[in-house]
């Protein structure tokens, strides 16, 4: 998992040790998601204050949030289910 100014354990995950973090709950507009595990990011900028810093994945439903270094958050406000 990469994002330009993060990277989330080096070069990816494989599926076991994605069991291995602990879950916690996590609410959005777009619903409660139970089964979420926060990864902290490996960044290439640390020094940036806009660098990715934490990024909240659900197991079920991928990405729900992401925490810049400066606060700035961004999550997920409506699951699209086709």
């Amino acid at each position: 998992m990469q994002f330009e100014n993060a990277r989330f354990a080096g070069w990816g995950f494989e599926i076991n040790q994605l069991n291995k973090y602990p879950t916690l709950t996590l609410t959005t507009k777009a619903g409660i998601f139970k089964d979420v595990i926060k990864l902290k990011s490996v960044m290439y900028y640390p020094e940036r204050e806009n660098a990715v810093q934490f990024m909240y994945w659900s197991k079920k439903n991928g990405y729900i949030k992401f925490e810049r270094k400066d606060g700035l958050t961004w999550e997920l406000i409506k699951k699209y289910v086709p």
